[in-house]
């Protein structure tokens, strides 16, 4: 009958759609791996000709072709070594200040990473790197300090952990040598009190080092504690 017609006709139609609307799905699945799988390649291919141009001793190109590969492909494990390799030419070409930069980004954006404790060392050693002698200015013996803290809480088992064993007690000398300094630039001009201070937390902290000068701190002591007396807040101070 006509009615019987209609019915064929209209499950035909709706199978019809659903047979298209399942190819357009289908191809746009397609079209989406294809595009997805060529970021990947171009990706692939920037990182590779980064890494030629670094053995070929050009970091400087290889950085902006490092950097290409998160544009292209960002969040992937292509462009988290890529990275890694960012922050190396940084350090080879002298950028600390970057390479300081980078490593903490890179700490940020892959926390779990299977080579942190080598970005994490890297960062180190350009903080180490920025202190040149010894100054009044701590901010860099301290961020130094930090980092190396950080790799050794963060990764107590790791080789490069060793490497700056010796650095470390560098770092730890040049910071007594700082408040040394300090301590007598206020002595000798007649600051005794601050001198005192900066003498008692030099005692406290560095006494156990055998970097410690134990014969010039007492002397330093000396002077300032008899420079000072007398004085209810040195009193406190030796006391406690």
């Amino acid at each position: 009958s006509g009615g019987e017609d209609f019915s064929w006709i209209s499950i035909f139609l709706m199978l019809t759609a659903i047979a298209v609307g399942l190819m357009v799905l289908l191809g746009c699945k397609e079209k989406k791996t294809k595009i997805e799988g060529d970021y990947k390649t171009e990706a692939q291919e920037y990182y590779d000709k980064g890494m030629r141009d670094v053995m070929k001793g050009s970091c400087t190109t290889g950085y902006d072709k490092f950097e290409k590969v998160n544009d292209v492909y960002p969040y992937s494990d292509i462009a988290k070594k890529a990275s890694i390799m960012q922050i190396y030419c940084e350090f080879i070409q002298k950028n600390y200040d970057s390479v300081a930069s980078l490593a903490e980004l890179h700490e940020k954006f892959y926390p779990f990473d299977m080579y942190g404790d080598y970005v994490a060392y890297i960062r180190s050693l350009a903080l180490i790197k920025k202190i040149k002698g010894y100054k009044r200015d701590l901010r860099n013996i301290e961020n130094a300090k930090q980092a190396i803290q950080f790799l050794q809480n963060s990764y107590p088992s790791s080789t490069y952990n060793d490497f700056l064993k010796s650095k470390s007690d560098n770092i730890l000398k040049l910071e007594y040598q700082n408040h040394l300094e300090t301590a007598m630039f206020y002595i000798k001009t007649n600051k005794f009190l601050a001198g005192f201070k900066k003498i008692i937390y030099i005692k406290q902290h560095y006494s156990s080092y055998n970097f410690y000068d134990t014969k010039l701190i007492n002397n330093l002591y000396n002077l300032s504690y008899l420079q000072i007396l007398p004085n209810e807040e040195v009193l406190d101070i030796v006391e406690n």
